[in-house]
């Protein structure tokens, strides 16, 4: 078709649509703004077919045209809304390879929001899987004077509590404990057990899926022994069968009648296996208020909150401290939602709050550069909005349509971001098996997910689509439609919205990257003193002793020596030890008080204990810096020898020989005079992790058998055959003991990761969004160099020339990426130092400011725009002048 053809088509096409006077003098300013469009495009070397089909995208398509007239007219909102995202649909297709870079940008960003709100709505905003778990309460005694600590509660509160609340339908109370299972036919299991009241289970709305529940006269003083069995050791150990069900097994060396089996997965209070009535408690007192060994749980009545509660236990026990004030008198209660006892929600809880505001700064990133990418394609569009408002859309129309664009590309974002946060959960269920989590705890997509993903995409398409659409909107029509649209948005208007949004990506990314580098650091501090043992070689277990048996520090010192001979004489077992504890879990703490020095009641230091066994230091190969080992009879009275760990030496005894010093050991807040033994420092041992997460900390080594306690340690070493070392030493605890449980066996380096795994979480996932947001800073970087490059090929070929060097071509680009990097760094290292306080509580043996991570991580963002700059400015300083100067 000509020229003169398409007028005549045009104007054929705006008569039957356009009727009035005013819509007739638009038609023709259009028909004049068309005809110099398409001399443009033919000038340019368009056949007349290309010619038409340019000028037909420019004028908007006659579907456009109509929906002009209707809306003068007054057309439905819900048809406009159809409308648009018809139209939206076109012109995102029309561009599908920017629209696939945009949806795959915001993708990124919504997967690492959805995967994190996840795994946080999972840990920390679950109720229980009971009849209305939102309902359940827990209620815990508390101290009223100095900090308010929560302590146990009496039976003797529990029944008063129980008998005068009116906003809880019922009180039960529970006392965890371990307990051994045994029987005649396998070695006994340590399991984690519970005495329930008997309206336990009923107060719950559960009831076992086998057998009976609990009932008053099972929980009375005196009863026969009866226990209910959780789901998943009736089926390990009994295979499921139901003749479970009246069947005489061993708990702590006591026959018990199994009565009952409970639902697959229900494991109340926390990992549960095993449940007794609460009156078989050994010990109990029930008239004793000041025996406080239970927690309870309650149920609100239907119009009750929690703060009802709250309030009305807070009156309850200020009658019963005037009642019996030598036991109540400053005993209160609190009251909150039954799970956020046992996992605190954001923001109590620093690691889950921390990603989350990572999450948040990467999908900000995301925003940015999908601003960025937007603002650098306006220009494209610059004569389809002049256009548009020639016809009459107002600026209100061309913002919501290029909003429902943004909607749509979100949108897509989504539907990428939660396939990709599919796998990512995935990945962090497997990663958590052997956690042991409460087992109310699933990550899934549920109804919370799904609305924030909504939530988080609606905002994130305001986020990144109305600074694009604001200036889109501003675009002058006259100058876009005179001028062809060549320049018109790319002004210095969008470069200054393009170079803000550009510093904020940097600055963000920077944050983050500091971020995720401290506590890198911090994970690898905590977990380097783990490689000085052997963490392939030597696996570790527990034993728990049953309660009511050992007692007696002479039945203990017994039990020491029959298990190490027993240990010493398996050939499975190269080297085998006991101890009070494993390495890398939680230690005694004991107050300090060296010989010679002030004992300062109120101020003094205190270190972590540990009870060493025969052979411990040889079983995990430490060799001693000063001094000896441990001996067999070191624990005598008159050889009361301890070993001390580096740490211990430099902090108390810097630049003095701690040998032959002389220390005291005692409970903490106890009369050292009374309780405390001396000990004589006979060895320094290299500094090896003991608790958690406090990194190395001042230890001394006790003999084992002064360090008596429950529970026991084994550490020993498999002999390159893991598998049959650990059965050896089941048998060989069992041969001792049928009613003794070896539990807990692994590999001690899974012990260390586990015992790590918080700070390697939050570090990895932390590394993780940097990455992230590195990859889509750069993204930016290098997308906003090459749009400055491509809207000034003209000039470049200009100056090159007129005689302009190539370094100065280079450096026309480069200095404006010095100046957003600069500023950027400047931000970035503020966020740096601010973050680096909002994680102190995370961070082991390195400051908030660690200079090795701020020079790091300024190399890395240099770098990140060095390579983003690169392929741009040298296609910039390549161009050929002729062909720069003929660019349209």
């Amino acid at each position: 078709m000509s020229q003169t053809g398409l007028r005549v088509f045009i104007s054929r096409l705006l008569d039957v649509v356009l009727r009035s006077g005013r819509e007739q003098r638009l038609a023709e300013e259009i028909h004049d703004h068309l005809a110099a469009l398409t001399e443009q495009y033919i000038a340019a070397g368009m056949s007349d077919v290309d010619a038409r089909q340019a000028a037909r995208r420019a004028f908007g398509g006659v579907d456009q045209v109509k929906m002009l007239h209707r809306e003068q007219r007054g057309l439905p909102s819900i048809d406009w809304l159809l409308f648009d995202m018809r139209t939206a649909v076109r012109v995102l297709g029309k561009d599908r390879w920017f629209t696939a870079g945009v949806v795959l940008v915001l993708g990124l960003g919504l997967a690492v929001n959805t995967t994190i709100f996840t795994i946080v709505n999972g840990m920390t905003w679950r109720t229980l899987p009971v009849e209305r778990g939102d309902r359940i309460v827990q209620i815990s005694s508390q101290r009223l004077q100095g900090r308010r600590a929560e302590i146990y509660t009496s039976y003797a509160d529990f029944r008063d509590w129980r008998a005068a609340t009116r906003t809880l339908s019922d009180l039960a109370a529970y006392g965890s404990a371990t307990m051994n299972l045994g029987d005649d036919a396998r070695p006994a299991d340590r399991l984690a057990g519970n005495f329930i009241s008997s309206n336990t289970f009923a107060l719950l709305g559960v009831q076992p899926v086998v057998g009976r529940d609990f009932t008053v006269a099972d929980d009375a003083p005196g009863a026969a022994s009866v226990a209910i069995l959780g789901h998943h050791i009736w089926t390990a150990r009994y295979a499921a069968h139901p003749a479970i069900v009246g069947r005489a097994i061993r708990i702590n060396g006591t026959a018990t009648a199994v009565i009952g089996v409970m639902p697959e997965g229900f494991q109340f209070p926390v990992r549960a296996d095993v449940w007794r009535p609460l009156g078989q408690m050994p010990g109990l007192d029930v008239a004793n208020r000041g025996q406080r060994q239970f927690d309870i749980v309650g149920r609100l009545q239907d119009a009750a909150t929690v703060e009802d509660a709250r309030a009305e236990l807070r009156a309850i026990t200020a009658a019963l401290a005037a009642q019996d004030p030598a036991t109540n008198a400053d005993v209160g209660a609190t009251t909150m939602p039954f799970t956020h006892a046992f996992v605190a929600p954001p923001p109590e809880a620093q690691e889950p709050l921390v990603m989350m505001i990572a999450a948040a700064l990467v999908l900000l990133i995301a925003c940015a550069n999908g601003a960025n990418l937007l603002l650098a394609r306006a220009s494209q569009r610059a004569r389809e909005m002049a256009i548009r408002a020639t016809l009459g859309a107002s600026r209100f129309r061309i913002v919501r349509q290029l909003l429902v664009e943004a909607s749509l590309i979100a949108a897509g974002g989504a539907v990428v971001g939660l396939a990709l946060s599919g796998v990512a959960v995935g990945v962090f269920v497997r990663e958590t098996v052997d956690l042991n989590l409460p087992f109310w705890i699933a990550f899934e997509f549920d109804l919370r997910v799904f609305v924030y993903v909504a939530v988080a995409t609606l905002g994130t398409a305001v986020a990144f689509g109305l600074a694009p659409a604001w200036q889109l909107s501003r675009t002058n029509a006259h100058d876009v439609l005179k001028e062809g649209g060549r320049g018109a948005i790319g002004g210095r208007r969008v470069r200054r919205w393009t170079g803000a949004l550009l510093v904020s990506e940097l600055a963000l990314t920077l944050t983050l990257l500091g971020s995720a580098g401290m506590l890198v650091r911090s994970s690898a501090a905590l977990g380097s003193s783990d490689d000085l043992l052997d963490l392939d070689e030597l696996f570790v277990a527990q034993i728990g002793l049953p309660a009511g048996r050992y007692n007696e520090p002479e039945q203990r010192r017994a039990l020491h020596a029959l298990l190490q001979e027993r240990f010493d004489t398996t050939p499975l077992l190269p080297s085998a030890t006991l101890s009070s504890v494993r390495p890398f879990v939680e230690s005694n703490t004991r107050e300090l008080q060296i010989a010679g020095q002030p004992n300062l009641a109120d101020r003094r230091p205190t270190v972590q204990t540990v009870g060493a066994g025969d052979h411990y230091f040889e079983t995990l190969g430490i060799r001693m810096l000063r001094g000896r080992q441990l001996r067999p009879d070191d624990g005598a009275p008159g050889r009361e020898a301890v070993v001390i760990n580096e740490r211990f030496a430099e902090i108390h005894f810097p630049n003095v020989d701690p040998i032959g010093r002389r220390i005291r050991l005692t409970e903490p807040r106890s009369d050292a005079a009374a309780t405390g033994h001396w000990f004589t420092i006979v060895g320094v041992s290299p500094s090896i992790r003991q608790r958690t997460m406090s990194g190395v900390a001042p230890l001394a080594y006790l003999p084992l058998d002064v360090h008596l306690g429950p529970t026991l340690g084994v550490i020993a070493r498999g002999g390159g055959d893991l598998p049959r070392a650990t059965t050896a030493l089941r048998e060989q605890v069992r041969v001792v003991d049928p009613d003794v449980a070896a539990y807990g066996i692994m590999a001690l380096r899974r012990l260390s990761e586990l015992s790590r795994w918080p700070a390697r979480m939050v570090s990895f996932v932390l590394a993780l969004f940097a990455v992230i947001a590195s990859l889509l800073s750069m993204a930016g970087l290098y997308g906003l160099t090459a749009y400055g490059v491509a809207q000034r090929t003209s000039e470049i070929g200009l100056r090159i020339a007129l005689g302009a060097s190539r370094a100065q071509i280079a450096w026309r680009f480069l200095r404006t990426t010095l100046v957003h990097v600069t500023v950027g760094l400047v931000i970035g290292l503020a966020g740096v130092l601010a973050a680096g306080q909002l994680l102190r509580g995370l961070l082991v043996e390195i400051g908030g400011a660690d200079p090795m991570v701020l020079a790091g991580i300024v190399v890395a963002v240099v770098s990140i725009a060095a390579s983003a700059c690169a392929v741009p400015t040298r296609r910039a300083v390549r161009l050929d002048p002729v062909a720069a100067l003929r660019h349209e």
